[in-house]
């Protein structure tokens, strides 16, 4: 593997882990038995945000729009704070 897999490896690992640890919409971060990878489909959205505008309102838009598909009700105020975890991350290959 070359490192510009390693790298796109590690800024998809970095987006999962925030998703999962500041996220999780659905609870399942705290539930050992739910599969991890349960988000990780969302990544690729998130990293296209991030590589693109890097707008924080539309990270939080993305974000909003998964939740409401999982029939939840988006909560601007609850988002801000992964959107800034987000924007912290270095997505550059």
């Amino acid at each position: 593997m070359d490192a510009r897999a390693r790298r796109a490896r590690q800024i998809q690992a970095d987006i999962q882990a925030v998703l999962l640890q500041h996220w999780d919409p659905l609870g399942i971060g705290a539930d050992p038995t739910w599969p991890r990878d349960e988000l990780d489909r969302y990544a690729g959205a998130v990293y296209r945000v991030l590589s693109v505008s890097r707008s924080k309102d539309d990270l939080i838009l993305c974000l909003s729009r998964i939740e409401a598909d999982f029939g939840l009700a988006p909560s601007r105020e609850s988002l801000e704070p992964v959107a800034d975890r987000l924007l912290a991350l270095d997505v550059e290959l």
